[in-house]
């Protein structure tokens, strides 16, 4: 019985393949598959989930004290006061003026070679200068850390960072410098 049902569920889907799709019947068109659908979310994702890391860890590294000054935790001893006051020092000598302040490409070229190389990823600027900090090669610093031999930020600005290389302030903008 079974060999008489599956000749005729086989003349019948020759019959309908030999006369093509009629009125009555629907057009299915496949949808696209389930994978390549899901990928642009998947994208969208991980691009949102990489940008919240990005911003939690540029946060959590603004928030670490800078070196040398205390915590909220931390409490220092306060040196007793002196019964007299000590004479005052003489004035010291005038001290020169400090070096002008210099554009990167206003420098000699030897010594823009001597410069070590500086990658600047972050860049905070506050009023308080407490709140003032880069990240300079994946470091945090502050105003007045040593980068390196003879090398020292000396300023965060607005626009950008003033080092101090070999006696020479350097000013390094935010944007033409990245």
């Amino acid at each position: 019985m079974s060999y008489i049902l599956d000749a005729l569920k086989k003349s019948e889907r020759e019959r309908h393949r030999r006369r093509g799709p009629d009125l009555a019947q629907l057009h299915h068109t496949p949808w696209p598959s389930a994978g390549k659908r899901r990928r642009p979310l998947l994208w969208a994702g991980l691009a949102l989930g990489t940008g919240v890391a990005l911003a939690a860890a540029g946060y959590s590294l603004l928030r670490l004290p800078a070196a040398g000054l205390s915590t909220e935790g931390e409490t220092t001893a306060a040196a007793p006061l002196p019964e007299a006051l000590p004479e005052p020092l003489p004035p010291e000598p005038t001290s020169p003026e400090p070096a002008p302040l210099q554009e990167l490409w206003e420098l000699p070229a030897e010594l823009r070679t001597a410069l070590p190389a500086l990658t600047f990823s972050f860049h905070v600027y506050a009023e308080d200068a407490a709140h003032r900090a880069v990240l300079i090669n994946n470091r945090r610093q502050v105003e007045g850390d040593r980068l390196g031999r003879e090398l020292t930020l000396e300023a965060i600005t607005p626009e950008g960072v003033i080092l101090n290389f070999h006696h020479h302030r350097i000013h390094v903008p935010v944007v033409d410098g990245w």
